[in-house]
């Protein structure tokens, strides 16, 4: 095997365990108010999706679902749907002002927990890891 193929292949062991573990810190700090597929809702709208098709294709799943799991975060007060301004027919989302708080909430707390993890890390390996997750976005950017 070729040092690409090499690392292709651990990053598709790491990148996986990584999501498990956010997964299961996602669920505790979001309990009892949003699910983990809520709360990727929310932060794909904070980070600029705004029409429920988009969402749909980003999370793999039928528009029907997708408008399912929008029309629950509408109900509760989480997004906001508005027609769009160059057409009518599009409706465009934004988290309400509970939407962002619960958001930002959940985020800082996961951002807390992943911090404990890494705190245990000496300054060259968190350099290291830093240096890494650069090269990371800008692959998968």
């Amino acid at each position: 095997m070729n040092r690409d193929s090499d690392i292709a292949k651990r990053l598709l062991e790491v990148i996986p365990k990584c999501m498990r573990i956010i997964r299961r810190e996602l669920r505790q700090f979001a309990k009892p108010s949003l699910t983990v597929p809520q709360f990727r809702v929310l932060a794909n709208i904070f980070q600029g999706t705004q029409l429920t098709s988009e969402l749909a294709e980003l999370h793999g799943i039928s528009l029907p679902a997708m408008s399912t799991l929008v029309d629950g975060l509408v109900r509760r007060g989480f997004v906001t749907r508005r027609p769009g301004t160059n057409d009518r027919r599009h409706v465009v989302l934004k988290l309400s002002r509970k939407g962002s708080s619960a958001y930002a909430q959940v985020r800082k707390n996961l951002e807390v927990k992943l911090a404990v993890l890494i705190a245990s890390f000496n300054d060259e390996q968190k350099s290291t890891l830093l240096e890494g997750l650069s090269l990371l976005e800008t692959i998968f950017h």
